[in-house]
């Protein structure tokens, strides 16, 4: 947590019941929540007195089996960084991903976080785990807008808009 809030002196824990945001998260997601996303754990970093960000773990399926990703989110709800905790693809994929992983800074919900439209395309042999990233990145952030502010989180995207 340190690396994506260094001047954080303290980190609490909230835990958000999203049950009566479920029908509009289903929509912006395109599929059903799933176990991890509600309820949303979330890890807000403090200076002691305001918040600094938050981080969201989340967890994927890669190519190669499961990948923790530490998710941290400014109080813009931007994306300051993404990290990979564990995973299990080979070297030459996880080498790609570290590399692609700076690319969602400043990504938001409204992000199509895709390869080839705001994220850069990947070596072939990365592409599944990396689709699984940008997926998992993506519906944090969603979920986490409607942990937030469900108003705003409603809004459907408009072409370009990052």
């Amino acid at each position: 947590m340190r690396t994506l809030f260094p001047d954080a002196t303290q980190y609490v824990t909230e835990t958000r019941i999203l049950s009566q945001f479920i029908g509009p998260i289903h929509k912006r997601l395109n599929r059903p929540m799933t176990v991890d996303e509600n309820p949303l754990r979330i890890y807000r970093a403090t200076d002691g007195t305001r918040s600094m960000g938050a981080i969201l773990v989340k967890r994927v399926k890669g190519e190669h089996g499961g990948i923790e990703l530490v998710i941290g989110i400014d109080p813009q709800g931007r994306v300051c960084g993404v990290l990979v905790q564990s995973q299990r693809e080979p070297d030459s994929v996880t080498q790609v991903i570290t590399n692609w992983l700076p690319h969602f800074v400043g990504k938001t919900a409204k992000s199509p976080l895709s390869a080839g439209d705001d994220l850069p395309e990947v070596a072939p042999d990365a592409r599944t785990t990396a689709n699984a990233v940008a997926e998992g990145v993506r519906s944090g952030l969603i979920v986490f807008s409607f942990a937030e502010n469900p108003v705003e989180a409603e809004t459907p995207r408009t072409n370009g808009s990052r």
